[in-house]
């Protein structure tokens, strides 16, 4: 319902319950980013097939608007399985930090790899803001607190603003069930 500035009702909008079809018509045509947002979101739940998941994250991708990208990453249900890792891999590459973070909290909810802990620990620099190296260091310290408590040692020791990536450290190697470290 929009309504002016006297309160009368202008338009009712009614939600509509697309089918499949119309919703994956809707990821491909030119609308608006919220309505392929929520047609992706629609299509995207636990019981997905992987090639649904597949085609719907690459319609996705080829938008290129990181906004989108991530907000679709972080919401979506249904996407946590190892058969998008990679596409998890390449949207860490991403040029804006949002995708990243998004990327970086699905990764966590994924089995650990030892090609993400590489790639994970390579995030972890000087050169990357924030919130992208304290989810690195979250997600490393889900998959193997103990065996990154080396990198999250340093981090605690780094200066920076409001002492965050200090606190990020700390957390992190709370997670780990040796108390001597």
């Amino acid at each position: 319902v929009i309504l002016d500035p006297g309160h009368d009702i202008l338009m009712e909008r009614k939600s509509h319950d697309y089918s499949e079809s119309e919703r994956l018509a809707i990821l491909n045509s030119n609308v608006s980013y919220l309505e392929k947002r929520d047609a992706a979101l629609g299509l995207l739940n636990d019981k997905s097939s992987d090639e649904l998941v597949s085609k719907v994250l690459g319609s996705v991708l080829k938008s290129n608007q990181p906004l989108y990208i991530s907000e679709l990453v972080s919401r979506a249900a249904g996407i946590n399985r190892n058969s998008q890792r990679e596409l998890f891999r390449s949207l860490l590459k991403s040029s804006d930090p949002d995708v990243k973070f998004a990327a970086l909290n699905r990764m966590g909810q994924l089995p650990k790899d030892d090609k993400d802990v590489a790639l994970l620990r390579g995030l972890i620099s000087d050169n990357e803001i924030y919130s992208v190296v304290n989810a690195a260091m979250n997600t490393l310290s889900v998959w193997d607190a103990k065996g990154n408590i080396d990198i999250f040692k340093v981090q605690a020791t780094k200066e920076s603003r409001y002492s965050t990536l200090r606190e990020s450290a700390i957390a992190a190697m709370s997670r780990d069930s040796n108390p001597e470290t």
